[in-house]
């Protein structure tokens, strides 16, 4: 799939600094240090696709650890949902808020909310706050691993919110990247 602005292989990705749910500032150029960076991302708490996906990135979790990488999530939802979720799924890896998908809107993987919806999402009062913050467009599934130079090496985005990058994939592309700076 290719969509116009988005980050393709190759892209050189701008550094940028969100918060977790706790509060605190994560900036990437940070994350990288310790190697590569797997980035995904979700479209809130009420998505039960996204608990699904974020609860077999987790399994992943010590793979893409040993590995060398680090795993980060990142919402338009505001913290106090986030941290819902990092509790409800006992995650071990950073979920960082990108409110205005000011990121999200920078790797081109945003699309704009319908203003019709079918099956359970039409009646989850959470996407119906989301809608009532002015939050007009969603990610899409998308995850990228970020090289320690800061370089797109693995992407994957999809129009259908259904679909998820399969963690084997991420692991498997994790392996053909470099885990320190040349």
């Amino acid at each position: 799939m290719s969509l116009s602005n988005e980050l393709n292989i190759g892209s050189k990705v701008d550094s940028f600094a969100l918060s977790n749910a706790m509060g605190k500032i994560i900036k990437l150029s940070g994350l990288l240090t310790g190697g590569p960076v797997i980035l995904t991302w979700y479209r809130g708490n009420w998505c039960p696709y996204c608990h699904i996906h974020l609860r077999h990135l987790q399994n992943f979790l010590p793979s893409f650890w040993e590995a060398g990488a680090s795993l980060v999530a990142l919402t338009p939802e505001p913290p106090d949902h986030s941290l819902a979720m990092w509790e409800e799924e006992w995650l071990q890896f950073e979920v960082l808020t990108d409110v205005d998908n000011e990121i999200s809107r920078s790797f081109g993987i945003l699309r704009p909310i319908g203003l019709h919806f079918t099956g359970p999402e039409a009646f989850d009062p959470h996407l119906d706050n989301l809608l009532h913050t002015g939050v007009a467009e969603l990610p899409l599934p998308a995850v990228f691993i970020i090289d320690v130079d800061s370089i797109v090496r693995y992407r994957f985005i999809d129009e259908d919110y259904r679909k998820h990058a399969e963690p084997h994939d991420i692991l498997e592309a994790l392996r053909t990247v470099g885990t320190k700076a040349e």
